[in-house]
């Protein structure tokens, strides 16, 4: 989980480094080209490592059959997008984003390549050379595309800096988790993985369209700098709560993959797991909505004002996505992933039916939609965890309820001291001291109280719950 929060947050950093330098038509371009690989990477993504993970007893054959499935998929996807590359362009309406796509199209190569030892870690809870692994990567990544940027000031300084960061992990994982697999693809084998993957299959198309399919109406809609604006909106209000929950999420699922729905304390720890997990992520998106004009002023210049109000829509509706995104790692680790689809699936529903009666396409609206499927997605998850789990709706909602309570209290303080001062610089600093000082005075005395008990208790058990079952 570490490793995934520190690698995100250096690659936050180099966008708002990188921010000062390009355009934002620049990154219009570049999430063109994002958009092409990611696209490619959910609609074949068949679950066969995550397979892994749940299968106790591995063998050989079955991690060479998935290494080798993984290899040639890797190669189709890298000839595929270089032949269509040309064709991609012209439907994106940017002849500029053709060489970029060109360039982006070596990553399903090189990751088809990656040791299929890094499954083995994250099965047997090794984090410390999966931190090795992804926090090298993202070095590298991130160090390449700011020197190339200030080299050349162009967009392919970023894709460059992600192809970098992509060799570098391909060596690490030989080094960190050596595992030398045969070309071999056995029947039986890749049977037994795609029948777990099956729903994962579906999940991850249907969770990819979902998130993405609000910069697919802007980039056919609108203008590069427009989807620039957009898309650095979305990574820096959402990714970055996106990214934490997927870091809970593999750890969760290999914790819950060992155990039974039915076990005492599963659910218990799991719903406790949430409290601790909110009340620490929680601050960001609400930090993102009290100063956002100041965080895009402080961090990537007046040039990016217009997204102010993306930053903030957006920010809302990642609140909503963080209360759902445990689940994910949960539900496939009690081995119920098609609950993971049914969520996705309410979600892109909603989302379409928004564009659909949508009248004034603009980036706000666009945001809105994203708001209300989150908000709908929410709710659905809320009704199937009690349905599932046979639970009460007042301990579901007490994770969510609670803890938001408590940090929109923390954050009353700074809120009020940084709207007395009009200079910005003076402002944002009297916000971060404010925002230190109310955030560990609010922890310390909620510790001498038995609120702030719970919480701690709750920390601690869910530290003892993984430990228990490496």
């Amino acid at each position: 989980m570490l490793s995934r929060i520190t690698s995100r947050s250096l690659g936050l950093i180099s966008t708002m480094i990188l921010a000062r330098i390009l355009t934002p038509s620049d990154f219009g371009t570049v999430a063109i080209a994002m958009l092409v690989l990611s696209a490619s990477l959910a609609f074949t993504e068949f679950g066969l490592k995550q397979a892994v993970i749940v299968i106790k007893d591995e063998d050989h054959k079955l991690l060479s059959t998935v290494w080798t499935f993984e290899l040639l998929k890797g190669c189709i996807l890298t000839i595929t997008i270089f032949i269509l590359s040309g064709q991609l362009s012209i439907f994106f309406k940017l002849p500029d984003s053709l060489n970029l796509i060109r360039l982006v199209s070596l990553v399903p190569l090189i990751r088809g390549f990656v040791s299929i030892g890094v499954i083995s870690l994250q099965k047997k809870f090794n984090f410390k050379k999966l931190f090795i692994y992804e926090f090298s990567g993202t070095i590298v990544q991130v160090i390449s595309s700011i020197a190339l940027g200030l080299i050349f000031e162009s967009p392919s300084a970023i894709i460059l800096g992600i192809i970098f960061g992509e060799c570098t992990k391909l060596v690490l994982s030989y080094v960190v988790a050596p595992y030398y697999c045969s070309l071999l693809i056995e029947r039986s084998s890749l049977h037994e993985t795609f029948s777990f993957g099956f729903w994962l299959f579906f999940g991850s198309i249907l969770s990819y369209l979902s998130i993405e399919i609000d910069s697919y109406i802007i980039a056919r809609n609108f203008d590069s700098e427009s989807l620039g604006i957009y898309s650095l909106a979305f990574t820096f209000s959402t990714k970055p709560i996106v990214e934490i929950g997927k870091s809970i999420g593999k750890v969760l699922f290999p914790t819950f993959a060992s155990l039974n729905l039915q076990d005492s304390g599963v659910i218990n720890k799991y719903l406790k797991s949430n409290t601790v997990l909110n009340f620490l992520v929680l601050p960001i998106p609400i930090i993102f909505i009290l100063f956002s004009k100041d965080l895009v002023v402080l961090f990537f210049g007046k040039d990016w004002l217009s997204m102010v109000n993306l930053i903030r829509l957006l920010s809302i509706a990642s609140i909503f996505r963080l209360f759902t995104l445990p689940s994910g790692g949960f539900f496939k680790g009690m081995k119920k992933p098609h609950i993971v689809t049914t969520l996705s699936l309410i979600r892109i529903s909603v989302t379409c039916a928004g564009f659909m009666f949508m009248n004034n396409y603009t980036l706000e609206n666009i945001a809105k939609i994203v708001l209300i499927a989150n908000l709908s997605m929410y709710v659905s998850y809320i009704l199937i965890l009690c349905h599932v789990l046979g639970v009460r709706l007042s301990l579901v909602l007490r994770p969510a309820l609670e803890t938001l309570g408590i940090v929109c209290l923390i954050f009353l303080v700074p809120f009020t001291l940084g709207s007395l001062f009009s200079n910005v610089w003076l402002r944002g600093g009297i916000i971060i001291i404010s925002v230190v000082f109310s955030y560990g005075g609010c922890f310390y005395l909620l510790s001498k109280s038995s609120r702030l008990s719970y919480l701690t208790s709750v920390f601690l058990q869910t530290l003892k719950f993984r430990n228990a079952n490496e």
